[in-house]
């Protein structure tokens, strides 16, 4: 795994994000679907980003790597607002 140097995280966040706002979110739109679900497909989305990259924003608070990069796709995916939670 790697450490998070810079701020690898943020751009993984941005890149789901745009994935998420161009590929899925029109077709929520244009059949009217409830738009609750995109929260859980962006952490499906951004888990899968961070977990390929080896994000791993807990190294110091888990022996095991694997808790670490599976809370940072949850914190991923979680938003703008939610990363900025454990950033500071």
């Amino acid at each position: 795994m790697c450490q998070s140097n810079g701020n690898p995280d943020i751009v993984v966040f941005i890149v789901g994000n745009r994935i998420i706002e161009v590929f899925v979110k029109p077709f929520f739109v244009k059949f009217k679907l409830d738009t609750f679900w995109l929260r859980p497909i962006s952490w499906v989305v951004c888990g899968a980003l961070s977990g390929l990259a080896g994000l791993n924003l807990f190294d110091e608070q888990f022996a095991n790597p694997y808790v670490g990069v599976v809370l940072t796709a949850i914190a991923v995916g979680g938003g703008a607002n939610f990363l900025d939670l454990f950033k500071k």
